[in-house]
């Protein structure tokens, strides 16, 4: 027991021993430790720097994120410090190391500041760097602005200067997307300013400001402009400013969102969207509905309406209800139609029809049986009514004409040796065949003609074509040979139509165009070489042909009777395209083919006939 009271005494007395030599120790250290840490803070004090060059500050992003990391972790050090100097009892070296803190931590706000100031300032056309634009400041608050935020909020520093400084090029950017050089609109121009004096003369708001970092509530429209981009981009150009206030939380977002609100008003049915197919209901509104803009998707419903009339049959003179008569209208860009049947009276209503004025014309038609009429209408609508009313009245005329034109064309070229042999022949024919309907158009009043539109028009061919070389007793003659046939539906095109013209004394006359058929390929064989014995060997030939390309310039017989042929000759005739060209105007007569007199190397001869009559109900 003695023995081990002994022990405990001897341990205390070792225990005193240690911590009396360990504070006199550790106080001996305030000083040096002070000094080392403020010697670090000051030499890092610019830092980053360019190491290429020790007077210039760094442009790498990720040197900054690194060096404010640094800097914090100095200032929490000399924390620490000043805490332990606290607990020791030591107010002096508290008091020392709590300045230290404060001199690492500015040391760190201004690597931010200075980060800010490089990668964040808004670059104008004198900078010598080339002009920022929106996305430009999308960018660097994207790649710069966020990641400098992020490390400033994580390290205690100045991220409000951060956030505010995105503010600035947020605000800059919405001015340039609607009216910088890559912009919502053409033309348009924004002033600075809102009020007016009592005279009317704008008042210029007294106060220190950089015009870039000002809302753009703070500007009124000096001149409107155009809308020059479709809807779909412009809203995407716009979305990706406001993606931006949004992470950073910016009550811009909201001025985001009126300008896109305000250009999907601006901009709806103005062009064609870039999807193809889709219009106003299944575009324009489904654009509105992505981007959450609920009173852009209020504006587009407002403008389907009502829409009424009568469906009438015109014949000899009088005219009839078209009862049970289909109307369609057909909205344009994307083909969406809305349907309605006429009651006894040929009246019809047909709701929730697009009428806004921008998306117009509107094709509409109205069938009875085989009795058609295709005519169009402008919407009324320029501000949004879902009450509004249109009337759109129909009349179907009976006079749609059945056509028929077929033309056979068959040539021959030869070429002759200079002892007058025959050394190559090339010859072939080629029938053609056009047949539709020619839907009668409403006549205006005031026109002199009466127009018709194609409809299920088919371009009929055959065709066959050899050559051969008589010259070469080794091989055989035939060079190459083709053959072809097949019916199908002549190219779209504004061209496509007929009239019959009033020409006064003179009579009246029928003009009819048709465009001819795409390329069309003939397939057939040819020798694989010139040489004998290759010569007898054949391979795969073919050859892209145009059936078609129709004018015709007919007089009107005194019944009505519009049908006719005709038959020439030409010693000109390339074979390929296949057109045909009638012109009978008076006295005058003019033929494509040209009619010429044949020659011993040329000779064609055209056949065409055509006949237009009414069609049978």
């Amino acid at each position: 027991m003695e023995k081990t009271k002994r022990l405990f005494g001897f341990m205390a007395i070792l225990a005193g021993v240690f911590f009396g030599l360990s504070e006199s120790a550790f106080a001996q250290n305030w000083e040096q430790t002070y000094n080392e840490l403020k010697a670090k803070i000051a030499r890092e004090y610019s830092e980053p720097v360019d190491k290429g060059y020790i007077t210039s500050v760094s442009k790498d992003l990720n040197e900054y994120l690194r060096w404010m990391g640094i800097k914090a972790a100095d200032r929490n050090r000399a924390q620490g410090l000043s805490a332990a100097a606290g607990n020791a009892g030591n107010p002096f070296w508290e008091k020392k190391f709590l300045d230290l803190r404060d001199e690492a931590h500015n040391s760190g706000e201004s690597t931010l500041w200075t980060g800010v100031s490089i990668f964040l300032r808004i670059e104008s056309k004198g900078s010598g760097r080339g002009a920022d634009d929106w996305q430009n400041a999308v960018f660097k608050s994207n790649y710069y602005g966020k990641p400098l935020y992020t490390r400033a909020k994580e390290l205690s520093f100045d991220a409000p200067f951060v956030r505010e400084t995105v503010r600035c090029l947020m605000r800059f950017a919405l001015g340039s997307v609607e009216t910088g050089h890559m912009s919502l609109y053409c033309d348009r121009r924004m002033e600075h300013g809102t009020q007016h004096d009592d005279e009317g003369n704008l008042i210029m708001p007294d106060i220190d400001f950089d015009i870039n970092c000002l809302p753009r509530s703070a500007f009124h429209m000096a001149s409107a402009g155009r809308v020059c981009i479709p809807t779909d981009v412009g809203l995407s150009w716009v979305e990706q400013i406001r993606d931006v206030c949004e992470w950073f939380q910016l009550h811009e977002a909201n001025e985001a969102t009126d300008l896109m609100n305000q250009f999907y008003e601006d901009s709806m049915c103005l062009a064609p969207p870039n999807v193809p197919k889709q219009g106003h209901r299944n575009f324009y509104r489904k654009l509105a509905q992505e981007y959450k803009l609920q009173k852009s998707i209020d504006y587009n419903k407002g403008f389907y309406g009502e829409l009424y009339g009568k469906v009438e049959i015109e014949a000899k003179g009088r005219r009839v209800p078209a009862a049970n008569a289909v109307v369609t209208v057909t909205i344009p860009n994307h083909g969406e139609t809305r349907a309605a049947e006429t009651d006894s009276e040929g009246n019809y209503e047909m709701k929730d029809v697009l009428l806004h004025k921008d998306c117009s014309p509107f094709k509409i038609t109205a069938e009875h049986g085989q009795d058609k009429i295709v005519d169009s209408f402008d919407g009324p609508l320029e501000e949004p009514d879902p009450s509004y009313r249109h009337e759109k009245n129909l009349t179907i005329r009976k006079g749609d004409l059945l056509c028929t034109i077929s033309w056979d064309f068959n040539w021959e070229d030869k070429a002759y040796d200079s002892n007058n042999s025959l050394r190559t022949r090339e010859y072939g024919s080629v029938s053609v065949m056009a047949t539709g309907i020619m839907r009668i158009r409403l006549k205006e009043s005031s026109s002199l003609s009466e127009w018709y539109d194609p409809e299920n028009f088919k371009i009929s061919y055959v065709y066959a074509s050899e050559f051969h070389d008589l010259k070469n007793k080794k091989c055989p003659s035939l060079k190459w040979k083709l053959k072809g046939s097949g019916s199908v539906e002549p190219r779209s095109g504004p061209i496509s139509f007929l009239r019959i013209m009033q020409m006064g004394a003179m009579g009246n006359y029928l003009e009819f165009t048709l465009p001819g058929t795409e390329l069309q390929t003939v397939k057939g064989r040819r020798q694989i070489s010139v040489s004998h014995p290759d010569c007898k060997t054949y391979e795969n030939h073919s050859r892209e042909v145009v059936f078609g390309n129709l004018f015709m310039r007919l007089p009107v017989g005194k019944s009505g009777r519009i049908s006719g042929s005709r038959s020439w000759s030409c010693g000109a005739f390339g074979g390929s395209p296949f057109h045909l060209s009638i012109a009978q105007f008076g006295n005058r007569s003019e033929y494509k083919p040209r009619e010429s007199e044949p020659t011993k190397e040329h000779t064609a001869d055209i056949k065409a006939s055509w006949r237009f009559e009414k069609l049978k109900k």
